[in-house]
């Protein structure tokens, strides 16, 4: 392993289900670099040590021992990762390997049920930028983005143009007039994320720069 990759530091995760997506999304990343992702994610079988021991072919041994030592690695580098989070560590230790681990995680904080979704779909239909002095695309588009991307992971989907109305009527009463002209926009079919992200963050520079005369 190079000495670049050993510098990437573990992404730790607090436990806590507001964290779990960003910090997985990020892990998984990490995972890939530190070429375990194969092995993190179920793709490649994890041989135990004695069909390691055993295997007679070379080039066989060899892929073998591969999946074998990244999934030490994998399944190390996730229980330091979680043992800020006594349950979370718990869960990992139950494990057998690094990708019951991870599968593990994501029953307990993406669990697919009905119920689930249902919170989601409120969460999303309630989430509003409620201070004019946040940036509307970090603190109020993204994270609806990251609740429709849960939502699409239980099978339900939310249209882009959902998504932008979503966005459009739930701003300051200071965004009035450029939604007005973007929800004309998005009737003629001229709007696409983008475009209304690019066009928000004009918006918000210039209340800000506003804001700072007085």
């Amino acid at each position: 392993m190079s000495e670049k990759e050993d510098s990437i530091k573990i992404i730790k995760f607090s436990g806590k289900r507001e964290d779990y997506h960003k910090w997985s999304e990020l892990f998984r990343s990490f995972a890939t670099l530190k070429k375990y992702g194969d092995v993190l994610d179920g793709t490649t079988k994890i041989p135990t040590k004695v069909k390691v021991e055993g295997e007679q072919d070379k080039d066989t041994k060899k892929d073998l021992e591969r999946a074998y030592h990244a999934n030490e690695k994998a399944y190390s580098e996730l229980l330091l990762a979680v043992a800020g989070s006594p349950g979370c560590f718990a869960i990992v230790r139950s494990a057998k390997d690094a990708a019951e681990a991870w599968d593990k995680l994501k029953k307990k904080y993406e669990p697919k049920t009905i119920s689930r979704q249902m919170d989601l779909n409120m969460k999303f239909r309630n989430m509003k930028l409620d201070k004019v002095s946040e940036n509307p695309v970090d603190k109020f588009c993204m994270n609806l983005e990251r609740v429709r991307e849960d939502l699409a992971d239980l099978g339900a989907s939310i249209t882009d143009e959902e998504l932008m109305m979503q966005i459009l009527d739930n701003l300051p009463k200071e965004y009035d007039v450029q939604v007005q002209m973007l929800k004309k926009d998005l009737s003629g079919g001229n709007l696409d994320l983008i475009k209304l992200y690019d066009e928000l963050e004009t918006r918000y520079v210039d209340i800000r720069g506003k804001s700072k005369k007085y």
